[in-house]
């Protein structure tokens, strides 16, 4: 017997096979295909002029790959348009109704996820709502964070468990160590359900301090050799740290600006200028505030933060200061500038940062260009490794640009064109303007010379 069931029947003999939802991935997945399918069904003109297969792919992702909601979506074909569709999704359980199954269970979208929470004790209900909190994945010690209080540990271990079982949550067991998350779909029913509960309030006052303390860890784990691990935890749960902050800045203003000022050096090596808008934010609602994290650091992330858009007079005389203060490389004070540098590496070197690391390099290879180009050269390549394997896109980028222009003066010009097309296109990439005008300054220099 082949049956099909969200749980284990529980019976002897029996075998279980997951069966995830269909990828959709690109024209040709399966996710894709059904919803073609399915569309030229509803609406005969579908097969004459199909709808663009990137759109629909992107649509069928946005539904998390689930068949039910591909064929409720593609069902509505003859009324709208697939762009349409995607717009619209934030209320797809009152859009994605009426479908032509005899099981009035599977006619809605709405209707079989109420089928399957109807099933949960108040306690598995209770968790399943507190749970679609997290935008990404999380771990058992994340769930038991933001119910705390509520549960014993053990519970809500259980409890997780159990939503597994009913499908009602999706575990990762790669790596060695369980990460869980929940579809799109689920998450956005639980939100509803944790509303009609009053408890929305609630669960982002647990949420956003969980979320703080996760950046306080992180700020601490990078100032070491662990900088790449610690790295891509805050941006595995970037989504998360953008809604506690959203919240924060109107409910918690100590916690806002710790968060922002915390973020500071994460934000700027990998080029994660939101994290700059966040900080022009809650320092606006900060304003006079004697919290410990202002003026200093919020306000030196909000003010970096438009110094890297490029908007000078937003930076005010703070930014226009540090702009003054360049290495002392630029004002032919080598000697000086090399001392300084033997400090900054024995620092970089005790805390064993690659971003710090990487930095250093650059400043030594920056020192050396017109002098020793080789050296300098050795420099910038070592910054550019170190860099990118801590994916510090700062770094590796001005490192870029440094051996474009050490090519441009002492090597091959088409090896330094190469370069500077990939750094421009990464700056244009991370929304990083200033890098992208001192980048593009340096070319006009190379091509001047060329006779360009």
């Amino acid at each position: 017997m082949l049956a099909t069931s969200r749980e284990r029947l529980e019976v002897d003999g029996e075998h279980v096979r997951q069966v995830r939802p269909l990828p959709a991935g690109g024209p040709g997945a399966p996710a894709v295909r059904l919803f073609l399918d399915r569309a030229c069904a509803a609406d005969p003109a579908a097969a004459l002029h199909p709808p663009d297969a990137e759109a629909v792919a992107a649509l069928c992702a946005s539904l998390d790959g689930l068949p039910l909601a591909i064929e409720l979506a593609a069902a509505r074909l003859p009324g709208t348009t697939v762009s349409e569709l995607a717009v619209n999704l934030r209320g797809r359980f009152g859009l994605l109704t009426a479908g032509r199954r005899a099981d009035s269970r599977h006619r809605s979208l709405r209707a079989v996820v109420d089928w399957s929470y109807e099933q949960l004790t108040p306690g598995q209900q209770d968790l399943f709502r507190q749970l679609a909190a997290f935008h990404g994945s999380f771990d058992a010690a994340d769930a038991r964070a933001i119910t705390a209080g509520r549960d014993d540990p053990a519970g809500v271990t259980r409890r997780l468990l159990h939503l597994v079982d009913r499908s009602l949550v999706t575990a990762d067991l790669d790596g060695g160590a369980a990460r869980y998350r929940m579809l799109e779909t689920l998450r956005s029913y639980g939100l509803e359900r944790r509303g009609e509960h009053g408890q929305l309030s609630a669960a982002r006052t647990r949420h956003a301090p969980w979320a703080a303390d996760l950046v306080a860890q992180a700020e601490r784990g990078m100032r070491g050799e662990g900088e790449a691990g610690w790295a891509g935890i805050l941006e595995r749960h970037f989504a998360d740290l953008r809604a506690a902050q959203a919240w924060l800045t109107d409910h918690d203003t100590e916690l806002s600006l710790r968060l922002v000022a915390q973020l500071h050096w994460y934000a700027l090596w990998r080029c994660q200028s939101e994290v700059f808008r966040w900080a022009d934010s809650c320092t606006a609602a900060a304003a006079g505030s004697r919290s410990p994290f202002y003026p200093p650091e919020a306000l030196a992330t909000a003010a970096f933060g438009a110094v890297y858009r490029g908007e000078m007079d937003a930076a005010g005389t703070g930014a226009r200061a540090a702009l003054a203060a360049a290495a002392y490389a630029y004002g032919d004070r080598g000697d000086e500038a090399s001392r300084l540098a033997d400090q900054a590496r024995a620092a970089a070197d005790e805390s064993r940062s690659p971003s710090a690391l990487a930095f250093v390099s650059w400043v030594s290879g920056e020192i050396a260009a017109d002098t020793g180009p080789g050296r300098a050269r050795h420099h910038l390549h070592r910054a550019v490794t170190l860099a990118r394997s801590a994916g510090s896109r700062f770094v590796a980028g001005i490192s870029q640009v440094s051996l474009a222009a050490l090519d441009a003066r002492h090597g091959d010009p088409a090896v330094a064109f190469s370069q500077y097309e990939r750094a421009i296109s990464e700056w244009r990439q991370a929304g990083a303007w200033t890098p992208l005008w001192v980048t593009l300054r340096t070319l006009v220099e190379l091509l001047a010379r060329g006779g360009a």
